[in-house]
């Protein structure tokens, strides 16, 4: 098996990478093993090297060192090559798909990353592009989009970026118009606050903003919440961090579903596990058992995890 380490050392001003390379070198140092320490040069870059890589046509693991931007980008390289399985060290400032497994630090373990096991998990197909966490329309997404404003500040963290982020787009429009569709159902219109499609619960540095979203459940959790007032949000904000605002049904909907249809009446922000495009009309589909995804041994060997491990190869 080979060992391929793909760093982003922009990914949480590159705070985790530092420590996390001489880690990688001392362990296979001491251990053994075929491994490659790689570093993008931009976006896109994961992606590329990622093709580059499982394309050879052997049996690898593929470590996306990074937030949850350099994942995606790992996983659309990725996708398609029963050759390879995917594995997260979490140096962003997010770090949300992993969360639905275990704490951070449990993925932050070289050795319990190489010597563990890889489940299957299914992915998320929006319009040609691929997501393992969740795709968001909406009030969600202008949040993501703003939070480039505040993570360059200094002392601010990624979740305070994403809680700075939101007070500020709150204080513009809070809902859209918008038509869901779930599967072959009815279409829902009105006013929505935003529709998230998950696979994973987390988003904005460990808000629970899908607590019915499970990785390995083989169908979407939709996620659809009304326009309030300012005054309803503020109450609700609370909520939404721990993931109990599904309680508030008058304005909260969570259903599963294979497919989600969102069409706005105008162009919306669009994000996809931190990438963000801007769209009218979205189809989110789910991909059952669309990619081998690497947990730290101590997960699967501890924990029950979500999914039944597959032997490493």
């Amino acid at each position: 098996m080979r060992h391929v380490f793909i760093v982003n050392n922009a990914a949480g001003r590159g705070k985790q990478t530092v420590l996390l390379i001489p880690r990688i070198e001392a362990y296979f140092a001491e251990c053994g093993g075929s491994y490659e320490i790689v570093h993008t040069a931009g976006p896109g870059d994961a992606t590329r090297l990622a093709r580059e890589y499982v394309s050879s046509g052997e049996a690898i693991r593929l470590y996306a060192c990074g937030g949850d931007g350099t994942l995606h980008e790992v996983v659309n390289g990725a996708v398609g090559y029963p050759n390879v399985e995917v594995g997260c060290f979490p140096c962003g400032s997010g770090n949300d798909y992993v969360a639905s497994f275990g704490s951070a630090e449990a993925f932050l373990d070289v050795a319990g990353q190489v010597k563990g096991d890889s489940v299957e998990v299914d992915l998320m197909r929006t319009d040609g592009m691929w997501s393992v966490n969740q795709c968001s329309m909406g009030f969600d997404a202008a949040v993501a989009d703003n939070v480039r404003l505040f993570k360059s500040k200094p002392l601010v963290s990624g979740s305070m970026a994403y809680l700075l982020s939101i007070f500020y787009t709150f204080l513009g429009k809070l809902g859209h118009e918008m038509t869901v569709t779930v599967d072959n159902g009815e279409p829902i219109r009105g006013d929505f606050l935003f529709a998230i499609a998950a696979k994973g619960q987390y988003q904005g540095g460990g808000i629970r903003s899908a607590p019915d979203a499970d990785p390995t459940s083989r169908r979407l959790n939709l996620m659809l919440v009304r326009a309030v007032s300012h005054g309803r949000f503020l109450k609700l904000l609370p909520l939404y961090r721990k993931g109990t605002h599904t309680a508030a049904s008058d304005v909260v909907t969570s259903v599963s579903a294979r497919r989600i249809a969102v069409q706005a009446s105008e162009e919306l922000p669009v994000v996809m596990d931190g990438e963000i495009v801007r769209r009218c009309a979205i189809t989110t589909e789910v991909v059952e058992k669309g990619l081998r995804f690497i947990l730290p041994a101590c997960l699967t060997k501890e924990k029950k995890p979500l999914a039944r491990p597959v032997a490493a190869r």
